[in-house]
């Protein structure tokens, strides 16, 4: 058992080691609520093999990191279950042909998230010049750069 002082009451409080405990879990865990249940059986539908899943509230979306397919993804859906946005993080053997073929003369590319968004495809990728300066850069479907930002 603990005993504190709580200089604002004047008063001693005993705190059992077990409820201290759960006190400073609760204090540094991320915010876990559970999402509710038509988020959760639409997130079920769109992915039952999901696995490891970690819920996070992100505003008036509900956020999911999960493992499916062997791939890490993250899906960002709403309050009724739609699901608005998919991240998945790609091996640089998925990244398709012309987005490769796009950008491999910018540098090394080490890194390929695909996002799906209202229907539409486009992509993150980090790359590396030969200077070894890394940079961020997002193209469309078809290859064509959008933005580049150095990291």
């Amino acid at each position: 058992m603990i005993l504190k002082t709580l200089p604002e009451a004047g008063t001693i409080v005993s705190i059992k080691r077990n409820e201290l405990k759960e006190l400073l879990v609760n204090l540094f865990k991320r915010d876990r609520k559970r999402p509710p249940k038509k988020v959760r059986a639409n997130f079920i539908l769109g992915f039952p093999e999901a696995i490891n899943q970690e819920w996070t509230s992100e505003g008036i979306y509900w956020e999911v990191v999960f493992y499916h397919e062997q791939k890490e993804k993250i899906a960002k859906i709403d309050n009724e279950g739609k699901l608005e946005e998919l991240r998945t993080n790609n091996s640089l053997s998925d990244l398709p042909d012309t987005i490769n073929n796009s950008l491999k003369a910018m540098g090394e590319i080490m890194n390929a998230i695909s996002i799906k968004r209202g229907g539409t495809v486009h992509w993150e990728i980090i790359y590396r010049d030969e200077k070894l300066a890394r940079f961020v850069c997002n193209v469309d479907e078809s290859g064509q750069v959008i933005s580049i930002k150095k990291l």
